[in-house]
């Protein structure tokens, strides 16, 4: 299948932007915004947050002002969602601890799950801005309303020249996914890299990146493994047999492909 690619009281919100980030360097802020790409990639500490009240809008204004970006909310989107008050959705009422050396995107999609819309809340990159909105209505536009899934995250991220290898392990870490680069291609793996991606599903990433390398992609269960082709078709060979047995033995195929901790089975989000 196809994939088509108020702030609100005044003294909340100054706690907030105490609280919330510092960059992890002590490098001087730029005197242009960064683009928003480059902006939720900057690894940054997080403080705590322990106030009940705060709001999803009171939330995002401080990320706005941390990051020096444009951040939207598709409030149409989430209203068909079930949500129709989504920006005075309480984030806060669980405590939300420090994360330390974490990038805007992470801390982001962290928070987001804590917003009780139906399909689930995401965000993904529009021009130079990030619009938070709805699972569902990133599923219709980036994978098509015929894709049956998997559904991974969403990429936002530019590699200048970087070993293959090194963008793998970035992408695992980032979106809890399990990454795996098989031993054998270990050499092919160091081939340098130089990509952008804006909302790119992290499956379709790996495997271009992968072929620039003369490497392919292959999901068994939950893991997506780098390897070469002559391995790649072993592997897949193998996981089609065992998907085959596990329908005429009357089951259900088990962990197709659901990734990582954030990983979900088709028709329901990923952590993006």
């Amino acid at each position: 299948m196809s994939r088509r690619v108020w702030i609100g009281a005044t003294v909340v919100s100054a706690a907030l932007l105490l609280l919330l980030s510092r960059p992890s360097t002590s490098a001087p802020a730029p005197k242009k915004a960064p683009p928003v790409v480059e902006a939720i990639n900057k690894p940054r500490t997080f403080g705590a947050i322990d106030d009940k009240t705060v709001t999803l809008d009171q939330f995002l204004d401080s990320l706005r002002t941390v990051n020096d970006i444009d951040i939207d909310v598709d409030e149409e989107a989430f209203a068909e969602d079930g949500l129709p008050d989504v920006r005075n959705v309480l984030v806060g009422e669980k405590p939300i601890p420090k994360m330390k050396d974490v990038t805007t995107a992470y801390y982001l999609r962290k928070i987001l799950k804590r917003v009780p819309s139906t399909t689930g809340a995401t965000f993904w990159v529009r021009q130079n801005r990030l619009e938070v909105t709805t699972f569902k209505a990133v599923r219709d536009k980036v994978w098509g309303q015929d894709y049956a899934g998997p559904y991974y995250p969403l990429v936002n991220a530019a590699y200048d020249k970087k070993p293959l290898a090194e963008i793998a392990q970035e992408l695992a870490d980032e979106n809890e996914v399990n990454v795996v680069v098989d031993v054998r291609a270990a050499d092919q793996a160091k081939t340098q890299l130089t990509a952008k991606f804006a909302n790119a599903p992290l499956d379709t990433v790996l495997k271009l990146l992968a072929d620039q390398a003369d490497l392919q992609t292959v999901a068994v269960d939950n893991v997506i493994v780098v390897t070469t082709a002559e391995r790649a078709a072993i592997l897949k060979a193998r996981r089609d047999k065992e998907r085959k047995q596990e329908e005429q033995d009357g089951g259900t195929p088990a962990r197709r492909l659901a990734p990582g901790s954030g990983g979900h089975v088709p028709s329901a989000p990923m952590g993006m």
